[in-house]
């Protein structure tokens, strides 16, 4: 029974966290909004990704890669939109983040990642993720003359988000019982 509700939490968690990822992308993105364009985009790859993103962690980065390009290609505003890629990128990057977080907290705290205390903080960054950057000027910078150099510190981020997503999953595992006893 508990794997069954932990099952159902968890495929709920991935629901809203993908539609998180395309509410902040257009709540963020200087593109016009064209609801019928918007509704179909978003009825055609929302399936697959759901999808997908539920396949393994592998499967889920060449899904996120795949979604952040279609996003690409269809908002795009000039042959190079440093912009909008930008925007895409800070937004993969924060969910990155904020898993690798997500764990290492679990270990510090020695409690098992649960899919009730993933959603407990899947909310809490969500409420974070939307004070960034609705809130602050951290998006701003990709629409200024420095724009192209701002794009580039995020791509960096980007990186080295995947790195700590990597390392905080299948590199570091942190010994409680050793933390205690220093």
């Amino acid at each position: 029974m508990n794997s069954e509700v932990d099952y159902f939490i968890s495929v709920i968690s991935l629901f809203l966290g993908i539609i998180f990822d395309y509410v902040f992308f257009y709540l963020i993105s200087p593109i016009k909004k064209n609801i019928k364009k918007d509704s179909i985009f978003i009825c055609t790859t929302f399936p697959l990704v759901f999808i997908f993103s539920g396949a393994g962690d592998r499967m889920a980065f060449y899904t996120e890669l795949v979604e952040v390009t279609l996003f690409y290609f269809v908002y795009k505003r000039r042959i190079i939109d440093y912009g909008i890629l930008g925007r895409l990128l800070l937004i993969q990057s924060y969910s990155y983040i904020t898993y690798g977080v997500e764990n290492l907290f679990f270990q510090l705290i020695g409690k098992q990642d649960t899919s009730i205390n993933s959603m407990i903080c899947g909310f809490i960054f969500v409420l974070i993720e939307y004070i960034l950057f609705t809130k602050t000027t951290v998006v701003e910078n990709l629409d200024n003359e420095y724009g192209k150099v701002y794009f580039f510190l995020i791509l960096y981020l980007y990186f080295g988000s995947i790195a700590v997503y990597y390392l905080a999953n299948y590199v570091i595992k942190i010994d409680i019982l050793a933390i205690k006893s220093i």
